[in-house]
C-alpha cells in the first residue's frame, strides 16, 4: 500500500469537499478509487482499477467500479478518454491535455499551462472562443520511436 503524501492528502480532501458539495456521499467505493487514480498518477481503465481494488475489498465488483466512475465524472472530478480500444479514466482536478502514442497506446499528461500561450495565439488567429477543457494529441512516444 503506498503512503498518502500531504500533496495526495489534500486533492483527497478537496475532491471529497467538492462531491459533499454537489449533495454527492464520500463513500469508500469514491475514496478509494480517487486514491487509487492518485497513486498511479495515470489514466487507468475501470478493469484496472478494479484489478487494484479487489485484494483489499474483495466484495467490490467491476460494476460498482463502472457506477463509482459515473458518479465521479458527473460531478467532474474524473474524466474519460476513448482511444478506440478502450476508456481510461484520470482525475480532473487538474487542468491538463493529452498525448496519446498512436503505435503503443501510452499516454501522457500535458500541464493545461504548457499549452495556453499557443490556445490563446490559435484563438486570435481564428477568432475561435475554445470551450473543450482538455484536448489530446497523437504521436509517438520516446520509446517507439527508439
Amino acid at each position: 500500500m503506498r503512503v498518502v503524501t500531504e500533496v495526495d492528502q489534500r486533492r483527497l480532501d478537496a475532491i471529497r469537499d467538492q462531491l459533499r458539495c454537489d449533495g454527492r456521499r464520500w463513500t469508500v467505493a469514491k475514496s478509494e478509487l480517487v486514491q487509487a487514480m492518485l497513486a498511479a498518477e495515470a489514466h487507468l481503465s475501470a478493469r484496472g482499477l478494479h484489478e487494484q481494488l479487489v485484494s483489499r475489498y474483495p466484495q467490490m465488483d467491476l460494476s460498482t467500479v463502472y457506477r463509482t466512475l459515473r458518479a465521479l465524472a458527473e460531478s467532474g472530478v474524473v474524466h474519460s478518454l476513448n482511444d478506440g480500444s478502450q476508456t481510461r479514466y484520470g482525475l480532473a482536478d487538474r487542468a491538463h491535455h493529452h498525448v496519446l502514442c498512436a503505435d503503443c497506446g501510452s499516454l501522457a499528461e500535458i500541464p493545461a499551462a504548457a499549452l495556453d500561450r499557443l490556445l490563446a495565439t490559435a484563438e486570435s488567429q481564428t477568432g475561435y472562443r475554445f470551450a473543450g477543457q482538455s484536448m489530446t494529441l497523437a504521436g509517438c512516444c520516446g520509446a517507439c520511436r527508439s
